[in-house]
C-alpha cells in the first residue's frame, strides 16, 4: 500500500512524496501536479527517511512551502 510522506505547494501547484513497500526495499516517488517525475528505490527504511527529507529540503529551499 502506498503512503504519502509529505506534500508541499507553491502558487497553487502541488508536489507529493509517496512511499510503497517492495520486496527487498521501498519505492519513493515524487509526484508534481499528478505526474511522476522522480522514482528512487531504497533498501532500508532509514534510507527512505533520509532521501525523503533531503528531497523535501531541496524543494523547500526553492520557495515551496508545506501544504496546508
Amino acid at each position: 500500500m502506498e503512503s504519502t510522506l509529505w506534500r508541499i505547494e507553491k502558487q497553487g501547484r502541488q508536489v507529493t512524496c509517496t512511499v510503497k513497500p517492495l520486496a527487498g526495499g521501498f519505492r519513493l516517488t515524487i509526484v508534481y501536479e499528478g505526474s511522476r517525475i522522480t522514482t528512487h528505490v531504497c533498501p532500508r527504511q532509514r534510507d527512505v527517511r533520509q532521501w525523503a527529507t533531503d528531497e523535501r529540503g531541496a524543494w523547500l529551499s526553492n520557495g515551496w512551502e508545506p501544504a496546508s
